[in-house]
């Protein structure tokens, strides 16, 4: 198993360069070929430049690029039925002045995509550098299946880090979740792992993930999002806010 196919999400903002550098570094890390998508208004001012931008980032690499008009989560589901990984970024904070191009990322994106996609969907921070994160990732490990499905579909990303670190999070109010039989897997698999658990208070969960990863100097965190109950809850609602709004760490979320 590996990335053979990675879905590039490109558009008028301003960060669709960043998308480009980290998707053209892991297409010649994985030899993966990229599906570059483009939706834009009709007749924008920003295509010439994405076209440029396309062509001298990825001139090293295998690539489409298509131009598509209309809903952004409904044509980036739909690629991602044939790919591997999808790169989109972080919506822009609030506190940051920005003047609106009609063709901008809709601000639901990254929370509505990873619960559409038929792909792990990887959330760059909106003022990342470029650099190819996933050297040192944090698995917010929980025992359910979307958890599972998460280490299953990122696997070959987690086999190509230099070091993983299994975090298990349990509320105060639930008995420690075992980390071992992870640990194992990802042994087997030819990960090298370490286990962490920590106590949470209720609703914090993500507080404790994006801490442990800044502590452990992590680049980028692995998460199964559940299509129902408080961790849908936590990814539609105010709780991710922490973990989608406020992270400057890559996200890899699975559903």
């Amino acid at each position: 198993m590996s990335l053979k196919t990675i879905l590039v999400h490109v558009t008028s903002d301003e960060q669709s360069c960043a998308r480009l550098k980290v998707a053209a570094a892991l297409s010649r890390k994985f030899h993966a070929f990229l599906d570059i998508v483009s939706i834009v208004a009709e007749g924008s001012e920003r295509e010439s430049q994405i076209e440029q931008d396309v062509r001298g980032i990825c001139k090293e690499c295998s690539y489409s690029w298509k131009i598509l008009e209309g809903n952004h989560v409904e044509h980036l589901a739909e690629r991602s039925f044939f790919s591997d990984l999808a790169i989109i970024s972080q919506t822009r904070p609030t506190s940051i002045t920005h003047q609106p191009a009609f063709d901008d990322p809709p601000l639901y994106l990254p929370e509505k995509l990873p619960l559409a996609a038929a792909c792990p969907t990887l959330i760059l921070p909106w003022n990342w550098s470029g650099a190819t994160p996933a050297h040192h990732i944090l698995l917010a490990w929980r025992h359910n299946r979307e958890t599972a499905r998460a280490v299953h579909e990122t696997l070959p990303i987690l086999q190509a880090a230099e070091r993983v670190t299994i975090l298990t999070v349990a509320s105060s109010s639930e008995h420690p979740i075992s980390d071992v039989d992870i640990a194992v897997f990802l042994d087997r698999h030819g990960v090298a792992n370490h286990c962490l658990s920590e106590i949470s208070h209720e609703g914090d969960e993500d507080d404790v993930i994006l801490r442990t990863a800044r502590e452990h100097e992590c680049d980028a965190v692995i998460i199964g999002v559940q299509g129902s109950s408080r961790w849908r809850d936590l990814i539609m609602g105010n709780a991710t806010g922490a973990l989608l709004e406020q992270t400057d760490i890559p996200i890899i979320m699975s559903h």
